[in-house]
């Protein structure tokens, strides 16, 4: 499951969090071992590059093309959860593959921020982080239009509620790891 890296903090002027993959040791009894069943963590956050949904999730809840990177998957979470989607996350060992954003110690030669890419864009990586977090920002605040603002199945304070992000007084809390049960086949 994904949790809020530590020492991060919501701040007025930005909303944008990173979050990190949380390994969770379930009670034996949700290992499934005795009844073939399989639990995943309910989850509050999702990853762009590794989100697998019905086809009627893009419909219903569209990518805003006004994000670049920054607090995108943040705003994508929020726009499905207050649609009425649940996230789901799978323990560690059922996941069939893994994101190398970087080989270690490179020079991150194929990400977007490199020196030679910046200097000949005409908009800056650093004017598109500030549109990105003044997106967040209208989003939270419930100023965006349909389709890329907030659902109305499910209110910010459920969000709070599952996540312990709580955006309006500026407050992150661990939030209790609920299990659920895959349907069976």
């Amino acid at each position: 499951m994904f949790k809020v890296k530590p020492n991060l903090a919501l701040t007025p002027d930005s909303l944008v969090l990173t979050f990190k993959v949380a390994f969770c040791n379930p009670p034996a009894a949700a290992h499934g071992s005795q009844t073939g069943s399989c639990h995943y963590a309910l989850g509050y956050h999702l990853a762009g590059g590794f989100l697998f949904a019905p086809g009627e999730f893009v419909r219903e809840v569209p990518y805003d093309p006004r994000f670049y990177f920054h607090g995108e998957e943040q705003g994508l979470a929020l726009r499905a959860f207050t649609r009425g989607w649940d996230l789901f996350h799978p323990q560690f060992h059922q996941v069939p593959l893994f994101h190398l954003y970087k080989m270690p110690a490179s020079a991150s030669p194929n990400l977007h921020w490199r020196q030679d890419l910046e200097a000949r864009r005409t908009i800056k990586w650093s004017e598109r982080r500030r549109r990105a977090q003044q997106r967040l920002s209208g989003l939270l605040a419930g100023q965006l239009a349909a389709p890329y603002g907030l659902g109305s199945e499910r209110l910010l304070e459920a969000f709070t509620a599952r996540s312990g992000i709580d955006y309006s007084k500026l407050r992150i809390e661990s939030p209790e790891l609920t299990l659920v049960e895959a349907p069976s086949k």
